[in-house]
């Protein structure tokens, strides 16, 4: 959660939580145009920013989305969701090292952040270094078992054994090559 910043009108509110709910709809377009009127109506608000960054994310406009992190952190720099939105956007837009150092620094703040691990794992496999990757998924997959495939798939494809109780296996899923998605941006 980022920490408070300037109050911004109730109509800002609003469309605030229209963004975080159309993400979670999985409707960005709606979610990036209610996050616009938000910036629109409260240029000061941070949240404001994050949301329209994440829609943008996941969009797949990786420039907009790093510009709208950048003035998310801006206004409130350790809010830890704005840093791994623009450490994905980074990521995606092959500035590996400001990547990695947005990951890192969200860590810092939040040695508990699933998402920065996942991020730098993501990160970690664009440069190379493997066995980084591997133990960054899989501290996201203890902290948030929503990234156990990702760890699953990164262990099978770098020929590692791991072991999940039963209960918590999951098929299969994202394969080596494909198209992967950023992680699901979180709600403030």
């Amino acid at each position: 959660m980022p920490a408070p910043d300037v109050a911004h009108s109730k109509s800002a509110e609003r469309n605030i939580r229209n963004a975080a709910n159309r993400i979670a709809l999985k409707d960005y377009w709606s979610a990036l145009n209610a996050a616009d009127r938000a910036v629109a109506e409260s240029p000061q608000s941070a949240p404001a920013y994050y949301y329209r960054a994440a829609a943008h994310n996941l969009l797949g406009q990786y420039q907009e989305a790093a510009r709208d992190a950048s003035q998310s952190l801006a206004l409130n720099p350790n809010d830890v969701a704005s840093l791994d939105a623009r450490t994905w956007a980074y990521h995606r837009l092959g500035r590996q090292r400001e990547a990695l150092a947005d990951a890192n620094r969200a860590l810092e703040i939040n040695p508990n952040d699933a998402y920065a691990y996942a991020n730098r794992g993501f990160v970690h496999e664009k440069l190379g270094n493997f066995e980084a990757m591997i133990a960054d998924f899989k501290l996201a997959s203890t902290l948030n078992p929503q990234f156990e495939t990702v760890y699953r798939d990164a262990a099978s494809h770098n020929t590692l054994e791991i072991a999940l109780p039963a209960e918590r296996r999951v098929p299969r899923g994202i394969a080596r090559g494909e198209q992967q998605a950023p992680p699901a941006p979180r709600s403030k």
